[in-house]
C-alpha cells in the first residue's frame, strides 16, 4: 500500500472528525436503538397484550422509553397520534437524560376509534434516527363500584343495625375491564372504618368485567361505621364508593 494512499485516508479521517467536533473513534457507525418500555407502569414490550391507558380526561399517564447507541444518544422524542408530546435532549436536559427516559402523556384516541398511536424516536449525535411505534387502547370511563344496602342479621330499624351485618358490593368496567394483581387477584378491595392496612375478606368473583362479593362482619361497637370500596380498571383508573351505617344495640335494662 502506497504512502500516498495511507496519507489520504488519515487526512480524510481527521477531516471527518473535525467536521463533527468529536474524535474519530466516537463517530456513530450504527443507528440508535429505541423502545417504549412501560406505560402506566406496565410492560409495553409484549406485542401480544393489549396496552390500556386512561384518556386525558381521567388523568395523565407515565411512559418510559429506553434508547441506546454505539456512541451517544443525542435526543429522544415521543409522539402521540403524530404530534410531539415530549422531547429530551442530551445537551439541554442533562439531569434527566438517562435510561429509562421518562415522559408524561395525556392520551386521546384517534378520531373515530378506541386506540392511540404512540411513537418513540431516538437520534444519535450523527443525526441517525430510529423509531418504534405501538398501539395503545384508550379507556374513556372509570370503573363503577357499588356497595349494596347493608343487611342486618339480628334486625334493623331505619338503617340502625344490631349484631352481625352482611356487606355486599359489585364492581365492573366495560372497556379495559377490572385490573388484576398477580398475587392477590382482582384489584377490588373493601375496608372498614379507615383501617386501610387490613382489607375485608371480600373474595370477589374472579371475573374481569363484572365482579361481586358478600361478607359477614361481627363484633362492631355501637355507633356510626363506614365501609369503603375501591376498584381499579385495566387502565389503572380507580373508583370509590362509601357507605355509612349505624350499629345500635337496644338496652336490656327494665
Amino acid at each position: 500500500m502506497s504512502k500516498t494512499f495511507l496519507a489520504f485516508n488519515l487526512t480524510l479521517a481527521l477531516l471527518l472528525a473535525s467536521c463533527s467536533g468529536r474524535p474519530a473513534d466516537l463517530l456513530p457507525e450504527q443507528d440508535p436503538q429505541v423502545g417504549i418500555a412501560t406505560i402506566n407502569g406496565k410492560d409495553a414490550r409484549n406485542s401480544d397484550l393489549k396496552i390500556w391507558a386512561p384518556s386525558r380526561s381521567l388523568g395523565t399517564t407515565p411512559v418510559e422509553v429506553t434508547a441506546s447507541d454505539d456512541t451517544l444518544v443525542g435526543k429522544v422524542e415521543l409522539f402521540l397520534n403524530g404530534s410531539s408530546v415530549g422531547i429530551l435532549e442530551a445537551n439541554k436536559d442533562k439531569k434527566v437524560f438517562q435510561n429509562p427516559f421518562a415522559f408524561t402523556v395525556g392520551f386521546e384516541p384517534q378520531s373515530g376509534g378506541e386506540t392511540a398511536t404512540l411513537r418513540a424516536v431516538a437520534t444519535d449525535n450523527a443525526n441517525n434516527t430510529t423509531s418504534q411505534e405501538i398501539k395503545v387502547y384508550v379507556d374513556t370511563t372509570p370503573p363503577v363500584v357499588e356497595i349494596q344496602p347493608i343487611q342486618g342479621l339480628a334486625g334493623a330499624t331505619a338503617g340502625s343495625f344490631q349484631g352481625d351485618i352482611i356487606v355486599s358490593g359489585r364492581a365492573f368496567d366495560s372497556e379495559s375491564g377490572l385490573a388484576r394483581d398477580l398475587l392477590t387477584g382482582l384489584k377490588v378491595k373493601a375496608y372498614l372504618n379507615d383501617d386501610f392496612d387490613n382489607p375485608l375478606n371480600v373474595d370477589p368473583d374472579d371475573k374481569t368485567i363484572l365482579s361481586s362479593f358478600s361478607t359477614q362482619i361481627g363484633g362492631l361497637n355501637d355507633g356510626v361505621h363506614t365501609i369503603y370500596m375501591f376498584a381499579y380498571n385495566g387502565a389503572n383508573v380507580i373508583a370509590t364508593d362509601i357507605l355509612n351505617f349505624t350499629i345500635h344495640t337496644p338496652s336490656t335494662q327494665p
